[in-house]
C-alpha cells in the first residue's frame, strides 16, 4: 500500500476479503518470481495498491442497499489549491448476511460483519521539483466467524482494526529523482476478546536515474522495526528488517534486459542474496502483426512468522527460511485485432514451514516440505471495432 507492506507479520499474509476496493486509486498485479524486486517474501506475485491526491475538485456520495441486509455508504471529496491537493475517502459495508440454507429451510446465522474506514491523501509542492506527500488510512472490521451449516453453538467473532501511516520527501534534479520517507503501522486482531497487536516503524530511502535514454539505474533500502505485542508470545518480542535492492534496466532499440539484486538483513536470520534476471526481445515488429519473446530467472525467499518463531512453547527461533527458484519463458504475437500469449513457469520451494504435530500432539513449526509448481498458461484475445461499439 504505496510503497509499504501490508502484510501480516504475524501470520504472514493478508486477509483479502476486509480490504475495501473503493478505498484504492490503483491496484496493480506483478506475477512471477520477478515480483520479489518489490520486497522480500514475494513467490508467486505481488498485488500493489496506491492512491493520491492529484485529482481534480469533486465529491462523489454513494449509497447502496442489497439482500441479506446489505448497505454500503462512501464519500469522497478533493481539492487542489496552489501547491497543496488533497482527497478524503469515508467508507462504511454492512450486511447482515443471513442468507438461506439450501436443504435446511432456515437462514445463517451469527454471519454479520460490517467495515468502516477513512483514507487521507495529502501533497504540497515546495516547488517545481520538490513535494511532500501524507497517506493515512484507518480500517475497523468486524464480523462473526460463520459456522459450520447445521452447527448453531459457535459464537466467535473478530476484529480487525489497522492503522497505517506514511509520510514521504521526494525530489527530482539532473542527477535523478530522489525519494525519502517513513511510516508506521499499527496492527489489532481481536479474536473473542483476546488481542493481537503488531506494530512497526519504518524508515525507507529511494534514488531513479536515467541517463543516455538507455540506462535505468534504481537503489533503494527498507528498514522495519517490529514489536509483537501478543501474550502467546510469553514476552514482547523485537525485530529488524532491513532490505537493500538495486535494479539496472538496459534498453537496446526495441528490446529490454533488466538484472536487480536484493540482500535482506533480519534479526537472527540468515537471509540469503537474491538476483533477479529478465529480458523482453522483440523478435520481429511488422506493420501488421509483431513478436515478444520474455523471460526470466529469479531467487526469493519468506523468513519465519512472528507467530512460526515465537507463539508459545511452540515456536521455533531456529526455522530455516523457506527458498525459492523460479524460471518463466512466454511469446506474446499480436496481429490486428488478434492477440495470444502463451507462458511457461516453474518454481521450487525448498525448506517450506508447515505446522505438524510431534509425539505429544502439539502442533509445531517444522521446515518440512520441497514444493514444486510448473505449468502452462496461454490466453487468446480477440478485440475489434464497429462504428461506435468495441468488441473483445
Amino acid at each position: 500500500w504505496n510503497g509499504i507492506n501490508i502484510n501480516s507479520f504475524s501470520l504472514g499474509q493478508v486477509d483479502f476479503s476486509i480490504l475495501p476496493m473503493t478505498a484504492f486509486d490503483e491496484i496493480k498485479v506483478h506475477e512471477g518470481g520477478g515480483s520479489a524486486r518489490f520486497g522480500s517474501g514475494a513467490f508467486g506475485g505481488t498485488v500493489l495498491l496506491n492512491t493520491s491526491s492529484q485529482q481534480p475538485n469533486f465529491l462523489t456520495i454513494k449509497q447502496e442497499a442489497g439482500s441479506f441486509g446489505r448497505f454500503f455508504s462512501s464519500a469522497k471529496a478533493s481539492f487542489k489549491n496552489n501547491g497543496l491537493s488533497s482527497s478524503t475517502s469515508l467508507y462504511r459495508l454492512q450486511s447482515k448476511n443471513n442468507f438461506p440454507i439450501h436443504g435446511f429451510n432456515e437462514r445463517q446465522q451469527h454471519a454479520s460483519f460490517y467495515q468502516q474506514g477513512i483514507v487521507q491523501d495529502m501533497q504540497y509542492e515546495i516547488s517545481p521539483r520538490r513535494s511532500v506527500e501524507l497517506h493515512y488510512w484507518h480500517h475497523d472490521a468486524n464480523r462473526d466467524i460463520q459456522p459450520a451449516v447445521g452447527s448453531y453453538n459457535s459464537q466467535d467473532e473478530q476484529q480487525d482494526r489497522n492503522h497505517r501511516l506514511s509520510l514521504s520527501y521526494q525530489q527530482s534534479g539532473g542527477l535523478g529523482v530522489s525519494k525519502l520517507g517513513g511510516g508506521f503501522i499499527d496492527d489489532v486482531i481481536v479474536f473473542n476478546g483476546s488481542k493481537s497487536e503488531i506494530l512497526r516503524w519504518i524508515a525507507f530511502a529511494d534514488h531513479q536515474y536515467t541517463f543516455k535514454k538507455q540506462w535505468h539505474v534504481q537503489v533503494n533500502s527498507n528498514w522495519n522495526h517490529i514489536i509483537g505485542r501478543i501474550k502467546e508470545y510469553g514476552g514482547e518480542p523485537r525485530e529488524d528488517r532491513f532490505d537493500v535492492a538495486g535494479s539496472i534496466q538496459k534498453d537496446v532499440k526495441k528490446h529490454s534486459f533488466s538484472f536487480n539484486l536484493r540482500q535482506p538483513f533480519i534479526s537472527r536470520v540468515h537471509a540469503p542474496l537474491l538476483p533477479y534476471l529478465g529480458a523482453n526481445i522483440m523478435v520481429f515488429d511488422a506493420t501488421q502483426q509483431k513478436l515478444v519473446m520474455t523471460a526470466n530467472v529469479s531467487k526469493n525467499f519468506r523468513a519465519p512468522t512472528f507467530n512460526e518463531r515465537y507463539w508459545q512453547s511452540a515456536g521455533r527461533v531456529d526455522l530455516i527460511p523457506e527458498t525459492s527458484h523460479a524460471a518463466e519463458a512466454g511469446l506474446l504475437w499480436s496481429a490486428e485485432i488478434l492477440k495470444l500469449t502463451t507462458k511457461g513457469f516453474y518454481q521450487l520451494i525448498d525448506q517450506w514451514i508447515q505446522w505438524v504435530p510431534d509425539s505429544g500432539g502439539i502442533y509445531r513449526p517444522e521446515n518440512v516440505k520441497q514444493v514444486k509448481v510448473k505449468g502452462i498458461e496461454s490466453n487468446i484475445e480477440l478485440r475489434w471495432k464497429a462504428g461506435v461499439f468495441s468488441f473483445f
